[in-house]
């Protein structure tokens, strides 16, 4: 009966995906993917209902879909050997690989064979298919 309840109230009150900490704000800084399917940097401008204006670190701006959408996290939970996408140089996010985590940040190498880096850890995301160039 206990469980019939809690199904009755999660079905008339939906809870959000993200939880009140993660939800998108105007001014968020966040990681976007862009209509070429690589993901970059930028922040949030507009909202509009479900659809959030990103202007891109470089200037380009998309009208987007939370699906599209990933906060960064100095929280975010990393282990040695996880495939991450993480910010390169001016924006665009690269897959790298864990290899080490030390207090706020970790030491990634990328995928492409260009070498290490060591990032805070509001610069990485947990990859999520992103294809790179």
């Amino acid at each position: 009966m206990r469980y019939a309840l809690i199904l009755f109230l999660m079905v008339l009150f939906p809870v959000s995906m993200l939880s009140a900490e993660e939800r998108i704000t105007q001014g968020a800084f966040v990681a976007a993917q862009f209509s070429n399917g690589n993901w970059y940097t930028g922040k949030i401008t507009k909202i509009n209902g479900k659809d959030y204006t990103v202007t891109f670190t470089d200037g380009d701006v998309a009208v987007l879909t939370q699906d599209k959408i990933r906060l960064f996290s100095k929280e975010i939970k990393l282990s040695e050997g996880e495939r991450v996408l993480a910010v390169y140089g001016s924006g665009q996010m690269y897959t790298a690989v864990v290899k080490s985590v030390e207090g706020g940040s970790a030491m990634v190498k990328w995928e492409d064979g260009s070498g290490y880096a060591n990032l805070a850890l509001n610069l990485i995301i947990k990859d999520i298919g992103a294809h790179k160039d």
